[in-house]
């Protein structure tokens, strides 16, 4: 069965047999992803949901969050509650891999700014902060650090 297919039928339990490479792990987060942008199937974000709880690494879960993140900010805009969802997503993402600098870029370029969803300005300030402690020259840290921290 194609991954595509264990998708749509639900079937997740059939990624625990195939689990055991980051190949596999990577051909199921692109599954998941291409599923959620390009036909707006919901089934996509419970793929990524069920894999955020396998029995994988931390960082691993974390792409799995990042990506029912990305799935319901882009893909599934239309569902109430799809950005504050989207925003835990990111969060977890960046629990669970605190050093991975993309996540907090994406936490700030995605949620710090739309009118969807009001993040909390101090957090914003502390996500920048945390950027340019791994990068002083990110852009995007020094940007939100800027605009927001004299506020």
């Amino acid at each position: 069965m194609e991954y595509r297919d264990i998708i749509i039928k639900g079937c997740f339990e059939e990624f625990d047999k195939i689990i055991d490479s980051e190949k596999e792990l990577d051909n199921i987060h692109c599954a998941a992803v291409r599923l959620g942008m390009n036909e707006e199937n919901i089934m996509s974000y419970y793929a990524c949901v069920y894999m955020t709880n396998a029995d994988i690494l931390d960082r691993e879960k974390a792409k799995f969050h990042d990506a029912a993140s990305t799935i319901l900010t882009i893909g599934l805009t239309y569902v109430t509650g799809a950005y504050a969802l989207g925003y835990y997503h990111i969060k977890k993402a960046m629990e669970l891999d605190p050093d991975n600098i993309d996540y907090k870029q994406t936490a700030l370029t995605c949620f710090a700014e739309i009118p969807d969803y009001d993040m909390d300005k101090s957090e914003i300030v502390k996500i920048a902060e945390e950027i340019l402690e791994m990068d002083s020259n990110d852009p995007i840290g020094m940007k939100y650090y800027n605009k927001y921290n004299l506020q």
